[in-house]
């Protein structure tokens, strides 16, 4: 073989073996991304089980005052906070934000940027009452005619003795979504004509919240 085929031969492995390191490390690539924006589905049954504590918010729109018919409430830094679920490992802890006057204490700016168990921490610091609520805990699904469609999930739970609080939570399957600081927030209005919502803070840009089936 002369040296110029020699040269040439060289040249054609070279790239060969570069475009073959080429598709692997795209395939790689493709395989992270793709695993990367795997969706995170909770729904409220599933929140209770978690291994990681999940905190549901009572909260009420910060358009609580004009909201027109038919739209949704909306999540922000001044959204009153009623109550929260606390959900981890097969428990659910219910707890109050009332002041004497009946009215919320604490809205969502109370617990800016928190996740985890340092927003379960601000939750008992900020608690005006605490329900224990282990299997009293009921959740009652309602679907639509054909029976494969959930119209609303109602939500009964040892009743604190705040009148604001005294009645089940039927959650619609309007979902409502918001950021507030740093935190995304997704879940469900109330059924009715209210303004009132329980949302959850998510981590990721996939994180889904459903209606239990």
């Amino acid at each position: 073989m002369s040296f110029r085929k020699f040269s040439i031969y060289i040249a054609f492995l070279s790239v060969f073996i570069l475009t073959l390191t080429g598709c692997s490390s795209s395939t790689d690539s493709s395989s992270s991304s793709s695993s990367s924006t795997t969706t995170e589905k909770t729904t409220f049954k599933k929140s209770i089980n978690s291994s990681t504590p999940v905190v549901w918010f009572y909260a009420d729109g910060t358009n609580w005052y004009d909201m027109p018919k038919n739209e949704l409430p909306t999540i922000g830094k001044d959204s009153d906070i009623y109550g929260a679920f606390v959900n981890q490992k097969g428990n659910s802890h219910f707890y109050t934000f009332i002041d004497k006057s009946g009215s919320a204490s604490v809205t969502l700016k109370d617990f800016k940027n928190l996740t985890g168990q340092k927003l379960v921490d601000k939750v008992k610091k900020l608690a005006t009452t605490e329900r224990v609520q282990g299997n009293k805990l009921k959740v009652h699904i309602t679907t639509d005619e054909t029976g494969n469609n959930t119209k609303s999930e109602t939500i009964s739970y040892a009743f604190s003795n705040e009148s604001l609080m005294s009645n089940p939570l039927t959650l619609s399957n309007s979902a409502v979504q918001g950021t507030v600081y740093n935190n995304l927030y997704l879940g469900f209005k109330l059924s009715g004509s209210t303004s009132n919502m329980l949302i959850t803070p998510v981590t990721g840009e996939k994180a889904t919240v459903e209606l239990d089936k």
